[in-house]
């Protein structure tokens, strides 16, 4: 998985906070949320801010919006809006600027197998 940089990397920041906001806003604004929920979804929030463990944060925040979907037309698309946001996070990654870059980040990996390059001696 590729952690790109420079714009991009800044890019991939700003979608990890709106992400954050996201979040923070639901557990602030549904009513009947119990606390532990809230606590999860502050989790959540600080996880994205971070770039930690982010695809598993997309998947709680994605399960709690859709639970949260009432009748409602305007909190239906809303929802709708902000499941796509973090589908398309999910899908990015964090980006460079994140703790899941400097944990899983590229590496470079050598064997002793018959795919590693061999010295010739002279």
């Amino acid at each position: 998985m590729a952690y790109p940089g420079g714009i991009a990397g800044a890019a991939f920041l700003l979608m990890r906070m709106h992400a954050a906001l996201i979040v923070g806003r639901l557990a602030f604004e549904v009513h009947g949320l119990d606390l532990p929920v809230r606590v999860l979804l502050a989790l959540v929030g600080v996880a994205f801010l971070l770039g930690f463990l982010t695809r598993v944060a997309v998947a709680i925040a994605v399960v709690v919006l859709l639970a949260t979907i009432s009748n409602e037309v305007v909190v239906l698309l809303s929802r709708f809006g902000q499941v796509l946001a973090l589908l398309a996070l999910g899908l990015v990654g964090p980006g460079a600027y994140s703790v899941d870059a400097r944990f899983f980040g590229r590496r470079v990996v050598y064997s002793s197998g018959a795919s590693a390059p061999h010295k010739r001696e002279p």
